[in-house]
């Protein structure tokens, strides 16, 4: 029952960061971003279960308990920056394992819109506030500062502040939420 449960739960989290990539590339890269999302998404997701374990898990006071939304989507941004595999069709021929400026922020954009994204469909299902509260948070000051952090993070991944940037994630939802009482 437990293998199955996580099985479901591994390809969900899969199906979930391809509808990402699919919606970042269409909303954000007017269709311009290279490779299959499915490996990209495999990609990501294999990273993210791992990092789960080593990252997550074994610093919660009940590591066998949930993993709060704003965790999973500190997780996510983390993955993603590690890998920085979105790219667009400018950056073809560039190697997979290089990063440039234009790379990172690219993928600090997908970082963050998955992140809120996770926030977003987790408030969505309980009702509790619209995210697009977000974006009126002092002018937009709060993406520009986050992808900011993410794009340094990218180049010291392993010193990725991974449950401070869950509590900021946190406090911009309680942001979303008091404003929208």
């Amino acid at each position: 029952m437990d293998s199955e449960r996580n099985e479901r739960t591994k390809n969900h989290r899969l199906k979930y960061i391809q509808s990402l990539i699919i919606q970042f590339d269409e909303v954000m890269c007017d269709g311009n971003l290279i490779g299959s999302p499915k490996l990209i998404a495999e990609r990501i997701e294999k990273l993210y279960w791992e990092c789960r374990d080593k990252h997550l898990r074994k610093h919660m006071n009940n590591p066998a308990g949930s993993i709060d939304h704003h965790k999973i989507a500190s997780l996510l941004e983390y993955c993603i920056m590690g890998s920085c595999l979105i790219r667009l069709k400018k950056h073809e021929g560039i190697d997979i394992s290089e990063k440039n400026d234009e790379i990172i922020r690219l993928n600090a954009r997908f970082a963050l819109f998955s992140a809120i994204s996770v926030l977003h469909d987790w408030c969505m299902q309980s009702n509790k506030f619209d995210i697009t509260e977000l974006s009126k948070l002092d002018e937009g000051a709060f993406f520009r500062e986050h992808t900011s952090l993410l794009c340094k993070a990218s180049h010291e991944i392993e010193s990725f502040p991974l449950f401070s940037n869950s509590a900021t994630l946190y406090f911009a939802e309680r942001y979303c939420i008091a404003v929208s009482r």
